[in-house]
């Protein structure tokens, strides 16, 4: 293997490596906007149907 080849695949290595790292950060920030969308959902739905269907059960 000669330096040229060496070279290039550290190149080709670490071009790769930014890659996933930059494809692992959008991954982790749709990841954390789906969770806050998950808990909004869970308070704006389930919270309002707890309580109709106590205040329901009460009368």
């Amino acid at each position: 293997m000669s330096k040229t080849d060496v070279k290039f695949t550290l190149t080709a290595f670490d071009k790769t490596s930014a890659v996933l790292n930059r494809i692992d950060k959008r991954m982790s920030r749709f990841g954390n906007k789906m969770k806050s969308v998950g808990k909004s959902m869970s308070v704006a739905l389930t919270l309002p149907a707890t309580l109709l269907a106590g205040s329901s059960l009460k009368a």
